[in-house]
């Protein structure tokens, strides 16, 4: 059966109020990371098993290795290591075993959470057998960038701009959600505009660092465990747009202007050495007026919160339209991206092995980010 393009709701952006783009030749030309592709799936579908809109993205290390959220659908879908069907869970409501708008998926032991946008609640099922749990209602925006997990709290990004909070964390046997990390002052001004909303917010805990990353920053925050700032620092932006405080200044209120102005933070995960974590911003380019046309150019860096350096920009070869969902485990980053030729679309995922020898890691700029 045809299948439409898949139409990703993009984020909007925050100001950043350090440009961090250069314009030193010997930094520009600075080798980033290698990116080794490893191996592509691609992902069997049928009429009545397929991906419309992929909005989430696990990759598990038992046999049901590919598990998408479909936000088109409301279903769970799985898919083996070979890309075979090897199951699903869902369907559009409201009820225990119900979604009505599923996006980010985290796995936590032998159990998944599942962001159900329509409810505004986190819904947590049996991995293997999709039966229901538990449920928590949440307020606030959530964030449908890639949730965490410790072994005793989710952790997911929820703005709340009346307590100036930006994380959310369900504690393990607690039904209700509680609050922390602060929200850059810029958002203040934001909310009034309606841009900025939905940006994502990333929390990533890789040695003993927290990392608190905000859409089109080009930098994050440290957390210490009390989930006030212990520094700010901004990666380098080398090959990517970067996010320049004059671009989205002059854009504000301009959504074309915003997209194809910046670079937005999507994905920030823990890479194999403690203390080193791995990001993925993307350049999205915005074309048409009636129907707009939404590509992306992805770019990784390796950040070191010990040395304070970042080994930026490594481009991944996507052709796919949209945001691709991705995805990290270790040192591996898994791109699941959808292509068109002619009416029908095919799904993958590719695994590329993330690399640092060779780079040049660069000294990213430290001070304050964006205060309240």
């Amino acid at each position: 059966m045809p299948r439409s393009i898949p139409m990703l709701c993009l984020a909007a952006c925050t100001l950043s109020a350090v440009s961090c783009g250069t314009g030193d030749p010997d930094i520009a030309t600075a080798p980033g990371a290698t990116l080794e592709l490893i191996a592509s799936t691609v992902l069997v579908e049928n009429d009545t098993f397929l991906i419309a809109r992929p909005t989430g993205f696990v990759v598990s290390d038992d046999p049901n290795r590919f598990i998408v959220a479909d936000v088109a659908s409301s279903r769970v879908l799985r898919w083996a290591a070979n890309g075979a069907p090897s199951g699903s869970w869902g369907r559009i409501g409201r009820g225990p075993a119900e979604l009505s708008g599923p996006g980010a998926i985290v796995q936590s032991g032998r159990t998944l959470w599942v962001l159900d946008l329509g409810s505004s609640s986190w819904k947590q099922f049996d991995r293997e057998t999709g039966a229901p749990a538990v449920a928590v209602v949440f307020s606030g925006v959530a964030s449908n960038a890639v949730p965490n997990s410790t072994p005793d709290t989710l952790w997911f990004g929820l703005r709340r701009d009346t307590e100036g909070t930006s994380l959310g964390m369900i504690v393990a046997g607690v039904d209700s959600v509680t609050t922390g990390g602060p929200l850059p002052s810029i958002y203040d001004s934001l909310a009034a505009s309606g841009i900025g909303r939905l940006t994502p917010i990333v929390r990533v805990r890789t040695g003993n660092h927290t990392l608190l990353g905000f859409g089109a920053l080009n930098g994050f925050y440290l957390l210490d465990a009390a989930n006030s700032v212990l520094d700010s620092m901004s990666i380098p932006s080398v090959r990517r747009r970067g996010a320049s405080a004059e671009v989205i200044g002059s854009a504000m209120g301009d959504y074309l202007a915003l997209m194809n102005g910046t670079s937005i933070l999507s994905f920030a995960g823990p890479a194999a050495r403690p203390g080193f974590a791995i990001t993925v911003h993307y350049d999205p380019t915005v074309s048409g007026v009636d129907v707009p046309r939404i590509t992306a150019d992805l770019f990784v860096s390796v950040v070191d919160l010990d040395a304070r350096t970042a080994c930026v920009d490594a481009r991944i070869p996507n052709t796919g339209d949209g945001r691709p969902v991705v995805q990290s485990v270790g040192d591996t980053l898994f791109v699941l991206r959808q292509t068109l030729d002619g009416t029908a679309i095919t799904t993958q995922v590719d695994s590329y092995l993330v690399s640092t020898a060779g780079c040049t890691w660069l000294p990213m700029t430290q001070g304050p980010l964006i205060g309240r």
